[in-house]
């Protein structure tokens, strides 16, 4: 995907993410291509985690949780290794 599209992209996948109007499954596909995304930029991984901490907290969704149990620990090793604390 071309450079100037991927930060469009990251926060559509975003927005998905953390609308609880939309179903189940695009929300989970959106937290899929969001860490695809931000796994060249450290400072998105990290907004990633805040916005799964977030979204966890407020829905019982299965898919939801088990999705981000994959993908979080990328996230983790992308923030880690750049940024500090």
């Amino acid at each position: 995907m071309p450079e100037e599209w991927q930060a469009r992209a990251f926060d559509l996948c975003l927005g998905l993410l953390l609308a609880p109007a939309e179903p189940v499954g695009i929300r989970v596909y959106a937290l899929t291509a969001a860490t695809r995304l931000a796994g060249a930029y450290p400072e998105l991984a990290a907004e990633l985690l805040v916005a799964i901490e977030n979204v966890l907290s407020t829905t019982t969704s299965a898919a939801l949780y088990s999705r981000a149990a994959r993908e979080t620990p990328k996230l983790c090793a992308v923030t880690r290794d750049v940024l500090p604390g």
